[in-house]
């Protein structure tokens, strides 16, 4: 009877493919890592590049540009006005005057700006406009109509302060 035979017994191993070695192993590995590396770095590029292009002032006149637009016929629709509205003034804050301000409430936001020593006209008008938030539940439609234009038009005035702000600041760290 004849000996089983093998494939391996009769050719042998010839030629061992590149890929199948330790350094073509390493450099598929090596070229893998390269690609997912330059992806993440060109993610976290295009989203600084994208924040970079709006500045704090930019985001809130355009939310606030919205809300101006926006009619309210019932209770429940102004205050989700408000809720926008004192949402928008946070967010500006927090990105202006980098105050923490999503764990904090209207009055311990105000005592932060005091206590960052912003300007008395910045704090003056948040505290304004923080109240008129707490103040819809109370007033009637009529009155909620006037004081919503009427703190828009504060919220305007503080990105416009803001503005006034930066433009001082850069103007101390150039000197």
């Amino acid at each position: 009877m004849l000996p089983e035979v093998q494939l391996n017994d009769i050719y042998g191993y010839i030629y061992v493919s590149f890929w199948q070695t330790f350094w073509g192993k390493f450099l598929i590995g090596s070229i893998f890592f390269a690609v997912i590396t330059f992806f993440i770095f060109a993610c976290f590029y295009i989203i600084r590049r994208r924040r970079a292009c709006c500045t704090p002032e930019q985001v809130a006149l355009a939310v606030l540009e919205g809300l101006e637009v926006r009619v309210c016929v019932s209770r429940g629709e102004f205050k989700s006005l408000y809720f926008d509205l004192t949402r928008v003034v946070k967010l500006y804050l927090q990105e202006r005057f980098e105050i923490r301000t999503y764990d904090k409430t209207d009055c311990e936001i105000v005592v932060a700006l005091g206590a960052a020593k912003h300007f008395k006209r910045v704090i003056d008008i948040v505290q304004v406009v923080l109240q008129g938030a707490q103040g819809v539940r109370f007033a009637n439609e009529v009155a909620l109509k006037k004081q919503v234009v009427r703190d828009i038009k504060r919220v305007n005035s503080l990105v416009a302060l803001g503005i006034v702000y930066v433009e001082r600041e850069n103007s101390k760290k150039k000197k």
